[in-house]
């Protein structure tokens, strides 16, 4: 596969940008002061844009930005967007989950330029999928939230940072807003931290089809049964949280096999959830 060259763009001119098809574009949009990295593939004749988010990276192996599964593009359906998250430019941090910085919510960002793009490329919202694992979960979850009519795909996400382990989320919360009291921190961003009270802020619970293996249960405690309790307290719409258990004691947190998650992405894309994880 050919790369193109990077193209470096205003998020002011961004409509103006001519997006190649059949081929790579890593595609960098300054807005307000920094800088936002996306990753392209562009096909022609699609009925999909599936929007990629990053996990956990290892910042010693690879500095961002980082484009993570782009690798998989020659199998993966549909337009491709691959998002690094800006989070972690100039940190050792390896996780970010979309934060940004105090001043400019990253996730409400880049939400924006994705919506720009998928315009540009006239897809309807209802075409746009979102998919991640573990903090690109959380990404994807938060991106679909702010993008009514699309849907999340995701596979053991987080749904709340601060009830991620704290060696993680407090290096972040720290990096990003100097405040280490959770009280205070939920209290003036819980909706940038918790997919819950993202529903609430923004007014919109999207169409979820939300993978967990069941047997980590660090994840089930701490995030998808916490989820479904803070909908039913909150009296959120549940009739579009779809939850796919699957069982595997061996992989706890890891993300589905690549084949797995093909598997999964192919059945939600075409609406036919007949299948074995």
């Amino acid at each position: 596969m050919v790369k193109s060259r990077i193209v470096t763009v205003q998020s002011t001119e961004l409509k103006k940008v001519k997006l190649p098809f059949n081929r790579q574009t890593q595609l960098e949009v300054l807005h307000e002061g920094r800088t936002y990295h996306f990753l392209l593939y562009l096909r022609k004749r699609t009925d999909h844009l599936l929007v990629m988010s990053n996990g956990a990276i290892n910042p010693v192996k690879k500095r961002p930005p980082v484009f993570m599964r782009s690798t998989w593009t020659d199998s993966l359906p549909g337009s491709l967007i691959f998002i690094d998250d800006p989070t972690l430019h100039g940190t050792d941090l390896r996780l970010g989950w979309g934060q940004g910085t105090r001043d400019q919510f990253a996730l409400e960002v880049i939400s924006n330029l994705i919506d720009t793009i998928s315009e540009m490329l006239k897809y309807d919202r209802s075409q746009i999928f979102f998919y991640g694992s573990s903090a690109g979960g959380f990404m994807s979850l938060m991106y679909a939230t702010m993008l009514a009519g699309t849907t999340a795909i995701v596979n053991n996400p987080q749904t709340n940072v601060l009830r991620y382990y704290a060696t993680s989320s407090d290096p972040l919360i720290r990096h990003v807003y100097g405040i280490l009291d959770r009280g205070i921190m939920m209290e003036q961003y819980g909706h940038r931290l918790s997919v819950a009270e993202a529903f609430s802020h923004y007014g919109n619970v999207p169409r979820i089809h939300y993978f967990q293996n069941t047997l980590c249960l660090h994840d089930m405690r701490n995030h998808l049964e916490p989820l479904i309790a803070e909908m039913e307290a909150g009296g959120l719409d549940m009739s579009q949280l779809y939850v796919h258990h699957y069982f595997d004691a061996e992989a706890g947190h890891r993300p589905l096999s690549k084949a797995g998650t093909e598997r999964i992405l192919h059945s939600v894309l075409v609406d036919d959830l007949d299948y074995h994880v």
